[in-house]
């Protein structure tokens, strides 16, 4: 596969007309994040006041999947999700709002662009694949043992699904790099059996989780595993649905799995009923993704960047 991380062609971004004009990224942040500015100045200017914490992330997941659509070559599958041509905002609030969204996309354009290619693969697969009406076909397969991590600092970087052996990839890795005090999560899901695993083997070593890309069905499992469980900005899903089994055949209630998945979620010091309860509300084909108070007051999360902690409900 042939990628062009570095150049690219912007048709509808705000800051050049609808004639396309080729730029590097370096060049298209400086020019995105100078228009942002403006737009809080002339914001500023109108008496327009605060944005308001609901607005911070405005437009960040589709600003993620839009620029790594292009950076990984499937713009042609992710063009939908460009910012387009739009009127002028009229009114301080709109500049506001319109300030923060080109902020955010030159945050998230720089982060990305710094990041390896196999990093960019794993995101678009976890974040963006499945997502924001991009196909599941859009799918790049990750050809490398090393793809099931990254390490950077303190923190390991784990995506992708759950499968047979992830938690003896997990093992191997915390013990390549004993320094690791984090465990970074996101995943589609998978196997229940591997992910209780995993949960156990990073509390054991006493480690903390972060749910920094959407983590859904078994992956939950593995995020109660930390210390720790921390949700930061731009909050990513955390999905639940009943556990099936072969052919996508729902699990009965009365399966012992369900009293295995109560007692390790009590173990783990999460609200056994409520967290249970959050996986019974939506069907295997389906999902459940509750507010991110109910995450605190159930403490699935202990912490959760600028909206609570599980500490409140106690």
């Amino acid at each position: 596969m042939h990628f062009r991380p570095f150049f690219f062609t912007f048709l509808f971004l705000p800051f050049l007309s609808a004639t396309a004009y080729a730029m590097s990224w370096d060049e298209a942040i400086k020019a995105v994040e100078a228009k942002s500015e403006r737009y809080f100045e002339i914001a500023d200017s109108m008496n327009a006041g605060f944005l308001g914490s609901a607005l911070n992330e405005v437009g960040v997941s589709r600003h993620r999947c839009s620029i790594l659509g292009r950076m990984l070559n499937k713009q042609a599958i992710s063009a939908h999700l460009d910012v387009p041509e739009y009127k002028q905002p009229s009114s301080g609030q709109e500049f506001l709002v319109e300030g923060q969204s080109l902020a955010n996309w030159a945050y998230q354009a720089r982060y990305i662009k710094a990041l390896p290619i196999s990093r960019r693969v794993r995101i678009w697969n976890s974040e963006c694949v499945g997502h924001l009406k991009i196909p599941t076909s859009a799918r790049i397969q990750e050809k490398t043992k090393e793809a099931f991590y990254d390490v950077e600092g303190d923190t390991l970087h784990i995506f992708g699904p759950i499968t047979e052996g992830y938690h003896d990839r997990l093992t191997a890795a915390l013990d390549a790099y004993p320094e690791i005090k984090f465990v970074a999560l996101g995943s589609d899901g998978g196997d229940v059996r591997e992910a209780l695993l995993a949960g156990v083997e990073i509390r054991q070593r006493g480690l903390d989780t972060l749910l920094q890309n959407p983590c859904y069905s078994a992956c939950p499992l593995v995020f109660l595993g930390g210390v720790e469980r921390q949700i930061w900005s731009p909050y990513p899903d955390l999905g639940f649905h009943k556990v099936y089994g072969r052919g996508g055949l729902t699990v009965p209630l009365e399966s012992s799995i369900y009293k295995l998945i109560y007692e390790y979620i009590d173990a783990m010091g999460a609200d056994p009923k409520l967290t249970l309860a959050f996986m019974l509300s939506a069907e295997p084909k389906e999902m459940h993704m509750p507010t991110l108070t109910y995450l605190c007051r159930a403490n699935v999360a202990t912490w959760i960047q600028r909206a609570c902690t599980s500490e409140e409900f106690r």
